[in-house]
């Protein structure tokens, strides 16, 4: 999908402003902001925008067109301190949305895995090499509020959530 598409300002601190929902944007739109366009650690966002590229074109093959995906976490910054590890992204799908659970899991975030053969158990476990973190969410009014709460709010360097600060995050749809 093709649109004109024009990303507010980042804040001083290398934010989107706040906002009531997500930011409507496009992929090339992203890479100029966000890669491009970031004062430090241009190689690393590269890499984690590959990644994510990859990865929202696996989602749309395996789920359908029409996905909502929410874009967030250090990547959807201009942080100088330190380059992002990841993309953050939230799949909002349509409850009814029809789809093989086999196909859509290795686009996910796990958390506690473990397996038989190899024996091995982690923590958590993320899509595309660890560059992508991304979870599914349903499409209904609970759901979106949760995660507009959750991926509105800012953490300083250490990881910490600095209280009475928002920030805003972005939205491609596939």
């Amino acid at each position: 999908m093709e649109w004109n598409v024009v990303l507010p300002a980042l804040t001083a601190d290398g934010l989107l402003p706040p906002a009531g929902a997500p930011y409507l944007t496009d992929m090339d739109e992203l890479r100029q902001i966000f890669v491009d366009g970031a004062p430090a650690f241009r190689d690393e966002r590269a890499r984690v925008f590959t990644a994510l590229e990859l990865h929202l074109g696996l989602a749309r093959e395996r789920v359908g067109a029409g996905i909502h995906a929410w874009i967030d976490g250090g990547f959807i910054t201009h942080k100088t301190w330190a380059a992002p590890h990841d993309a953050d992204v939230a799949l909002v799908i349509s409850p009814t949305a029809h789809f093989v659970v086999d196909e859509v899991l290795p686009l996910l975030t796990l958390k506690d895995v473990s397996a038989v053969e190899p024996k091995l158990a982690t923590a958590r476990l993320q899509p595309m090499g660890g560059l992508v973190d991304a979870f599914l969410v349903p499409d209904q009014p609970a759901a979106r509020a949760t995660w507009h709460d959750t991926w509105s709010s800012v953490k300083d360097a250490t990881g910490v959530i600095v209280q009475g600060q928002r920030k805003g995050y972005v939205e491609v749809i596939l």
